[in-house]
């Protein structure tokens, strides 16, 4: 690729699936390359198929050397591609810290969402690091987005990977008390708050279970809740070992 720069070859052209040659060297990790061509002009917001920018190719790849580059040549820094995904919100979802801080410098929008309303909040919940999950609270992320599917919330992506995720009651903690709300909904369309959530994917086995149930109920979580059904918080807890059900007796629960 050098060499067809040196000889004056296009530095915008691209191949089938739109992909121009800045972007193929972004993800192939040659800052050099990419350095020289855009030095030579090459244009730093060309989409591909996908509606991807070589700055998501950065983020993806976590090189924040190759994102200060792009960044500062003008790069889009809120670009969506087809999934709705911006840079950060790759970042986020891959559990990048030093990604997601680098592009937070940068002064990316921390408090966005793809095409299926999950937020980079949401993502970074579900990562593994509380540092994370700090960062975009600390950078503007809302507690308060609109829940558009019944996995968009940040508390359920908390619960989905408390089984492999050591951070999982800290970022709850944080999440709670930053005003991420125990008992909301998505009313009609998913009716069942994140109590439930807790009860049905959390392992009865799994040593962040108690911990996890604990901090909901200690920030209000509604154990008189009933379904259409008239099923209750109890009942859910069936499968679960005895001491969380007294712990939901503790704290109301019939």
């Amino acid at each position: 690729m050098s060499i067809l720069i040196a000889e004056g070859a296009n530095v915008d052209a691209s191949d089938w699936e739109q992909e121009s040659p800045l972007s193929l060297a972004v993800r192939s990790n040659m800052e050099t390359t990419a350095q020289s061509l855009i030095f030579r002009g090459a244009k730093v917001k060309t989409l591909n198929n996908s509606l991807q920018s070589p700055l998501h190719h950065a983020a993806i790849i976590e090189n924040v050397r190759l994102i200060k580059l792009l960044i500062d040549a003008g790069s889009n820094k809120e670009a969506k591609d087809n999934e709705g995904l911006t840079p950060l919100g790759y970042a986020a979802k891959a559990g990048s810290v030093a990604t997601v801080r680098s592009l937070l410098s940068h002064g990316c929008n921390a408090d966005s969402i793809d095409h299926k309303g999950r937020s980079w909040l949401s993502y970074a919940a579900g990562s593994g690091s509380a540092e994370m999950v700090r960062l975009l609270l600390d950078h503007g992320a809302q507690t308060t987005q609109a829940l558009r599917s019944a996995r968009s919330g940040p508390i359920y992506y908390v619960l989905e990977a408390a089984s492999q995720n050591q951070e999982s009651v800290e970022i709850l903690k944080i999440l709670l008390e930053r005003g991420v709300n125990a008992n909301r909904t998505m009313a009609q369309m998913y009716p069942q708050p994140p109590l439930i959530d807790a009860l049905k994917i959390l392992s009865p086995l799994g040593p962040l279970t108690k911990q996890l149930i604990k901090l909901l109920l200690d920030h209000g979580a509604n154990t008189q809740w009933k379904d259409g059904q008239g099923k209750s918080v109890l009942m859910y807890a069936n499968h679960q070992e005895g001491g969380i059900r007294d712990l939901l007796r503790q704290y109301g629960a019939s």
